[in-house]
């Protein structure tokens, strides 16, 4: 796949409700082409030179969970993502006010020369193109999480059970280990997790420093 051209980062009609002024949508626009499944083009789709167009929810409520494996400890984690679990619907409804936005881009688009492809999911096929069910489908059936991994490892108060890192970054009841990573995120950032990455390194190096001299005192 190609490099991302440009992106939109959004409001939804749900956003004041639940994140003020912040996006709650970010809608990356990438002319590119696939040779395999790589989880959300079709495989009628492959070969064809196209703009893809991903709404990208930015404030998640639902909630998964990273576990160690008891039957392999030495083996990878068991993770459970867990998407669209949020008790309101919150992220459903979000995710498709954000294919809503998308299908606008049809008339704009089509003074490019772009024609918006139409074919059906093949999983939601009995729902009418573009409807509210089918748009349900589609997000319930083609979300994949993309890039901005965070918050296994978060952030907390000494009495949050959830929270395996101090507010300096330490690894609660292990000696001599920090994480400085976006996995200590309590929440996820409403934008790209590089640059907020970045920061959380340059504050670890800061708070390293600091409680070094204090040792040496």
């Amino acid at each position: 796949m190609d490099l991302l051209q440009f992106m939109a980062f959004v409001r939804t009609s749900l956003a004041a409700a639940n994140t003020g002024h912040q996006p709650d949508m970010q809608i990356i626009f990438l002319g590119s082409t696939v040779d395999k499944d790589v989880g959300c083009v079709q495989p009628d789709a492959w070969r064809m030179n196209r703009v893809v167009t991903w709404p990208s929810l930015m404030r998640p409520e639902s909630e998964g969970w990273v576990r160690l494996n008891v039957s392999n400890p030495s083996g990878p984690p068991l993770v459970k993502l867990n998407y669209f679990s949020d008790p309101k619907g919150h992220d459903l409804a979000t995710v498709v006010e954000g294919l809503k936005l998308v299908l606008k881009l049809e008339k704009p688009l089509a003074k490019l020369g772009l024609v918006l492809d139409k074919t059906s999911n093949s999983q939601c096929s009995k729902d009418t193109f573009g409807s509210d069910a089918y748009l349900r489908c589609v997000a319930r059936t083609r979300t994949q999480t993309a890039w901005h991994w965070s918050g296994t490892c978060r952030m907390g108060r000494k009495d949050d059970r959830q929270a395996v890192v101090d507010s300096r970054l330490r690894v609660k009841g292990v000696l001599g280990l920090r994480v400085a990573d976006a996995s200590i995120m309590p929440y996820i950032v409403s934008g790209n997790t590089n640059a907020p990455t970045i920061m959380i390194g340059e504050v670890a190096a800061d708070l390293i420093k600091t409680d070094n001299k204090e040792r040496k005192r």
